[in-house]
């Protein structure tokens, strides 16, 4: 099959996206989720794990199923008029992105989670048995489009009727394939990931994409999103997983995924465990999404306010995984600071450092954001040592644990 695009006419794929309704309930209620992280997570539970983009993509997936109500899978598309040959009648379909797994072993968890697929068309291709039928084709249009432009109707006349600016298009090449076309041309397409991406923040939903160029482009687009909350979590972790590797971290997890894997005796029962930290996390996701919502709402009224709530959060988020490894360290209730302050009999020190002690030791914290003491809770138990050993094999631990620092942190 291969694939061209018709352009200079009046449905140019600038002009060609799809609508997405506006989220009135909130983050809390629905979520967008990418295939590409659904099927690492599925990896996680049938295998094989290929490489340490599983690792981060069932991360991604997991962030979505448990701070979420509902969550909507989606998928890239294209309106496609497909030619057997130069005489036939299109045929008018809408090919998608097809993910690698089928979600196997997630089935139950993407049921519970209230999953539903957004097809989004995002071009208007045209689409030939192979290359022959494809010359020939575009050879008869150009010959039509020629005779057009020589009757007077050019290109930059306004024109009313459709069929004529159809005549007078020109045709692109695309791609080979319609897999070419969603790993390579729609990745690198700003026209395009504009067209496909854009709406969704825009219309109030929040993203947990794994896709390296979805990321990219949603990066500059997004506001008051749960990066604010998760990205302070990924740093803390990025450095405390770094500096414990082979002391106590022997293979590189993420923090929910670390958890789910902590509690599944068994492969098998790693969706049930899913299950269940969503029906655990329930009640504080939605406290989390109000808060958010709540700061969103301010910030034409009191900046300062919504700005409180925002920075309130992040501050809180950041304390989870230091607390996290509290059992795994000496805990001394004094820094050899604070005892030489003592020896100095420098006061205003020693209140500096008790101050310090104390906000180390949660007597500060805001305690109004539960997610974080629920992650902080889930993660001070964790079995290190075997915690990807007992579910992977060999190659597959072998497969996520190449170069894995570089790619997370």
């Amino acid at each position: 099959m291969i694939l061209y695009r018709l352009i200079e006419h009046s449905s140019s794929p600038m002009d060609f996206g799809f609508s997405l309704q506006q989220n009135e309930n909130g983050r809390l209620e629905k979520c967008f989720v990418d295939s590409s992280s659904l099927d690492s997570l599925s990896r996680v539970v049938t295998g094989p794990l290929t490489n340490p983009n599983d690792i981060w993509g069932a991360e991604v997936a997991l962030r979505g199923l448990v701070f979420h109500d509902a969550i909507h899978v989606l998928h890239p598309s294209y309106q496609e008029h497909y030619y057997e040959n130069v005489n036939s009648s299109p045929i008018i379909s809408t090919p998608r992105e097809q993910n690698t797994t089928n979600y196997d072993g997630i089935v139950d968890v993407l049921k519970s989670a209230n999953r539903h697929d957004h097809i989004s068309a995002i071009d208007w291709l045209f689409s030939f048995k192979d290359q022959e039928t494809a010359n020939n084709y575009i050879a008869l249009h150009n010959y039509r489009r020629e005779n057009l432009i020589k009757e007077g109707k050019g290109i930059g006349e306004d024109v009313v009727m459709w069929a004529l600016h159809y005549e007078l298009g020109r045709f692109e090449f695309v791609a080979k394939s319609t897999e070419e076309y969603f790993k390579e041309v729609c990745k690198k397409d700003d026209f395009l990931l504009n067209n496909f991406l854009r709406r969704i923040p825009i219309a109030g939903y929040a993203t947990y994409f794994s896709d390296t160029a979805y990321r990219s482009y949603l990066h500059k687009m997004e506001k008051h999103n749960p990066n604010q909350f998760f990205k302070p979590i990924d740093k803390e972790w990025g450095e405390k997983s770094v500096s414990l590797l082979d002391y106590i971290v022997k293979i590189p997890m993420q923090p929910l995924l670390s958890i789910i894997l902590n509690r599944a005796s068994k492969r098998d029962n790693i969706p049930n465990e899913i299950i269940a930290l969503r029906d655990e996390f329930s009640e504080a996701r939605s406290q989390l999404w109000l808060h958010f919502d709540d700061a969103q709402l301010r910030t034409t009224t009191d900046a300062k306010v919504a700005s409180k709530i925002l920075n309130s959060i992040e501050q809180e988020s950041k304390l989870v995984i230091p607390k996290s490894f509290l059992t795994e360290e000496p805990n001394f209730p004094f820094t050899f600071q604070f005892l030489k302050n003592i020896i100095m009999q420098r006061p205003s020190g020693l209140l500096k450092d008790v101050g310090i002690c104390a906000k180390e030791n949660g007597i500060f914290d805001f305690h109004f954001v539960n997610a974080t003491k629920l992650l902080q809770n889930n993660l001070k138990d964790i079995d290190w040592s075997s915690l990807a050993t007992k579910h992977f094999s060999e190659s597959e631990l072998k497969n996520i644990t190449e170069n894995e620092w570089s790619l997370y942190f």
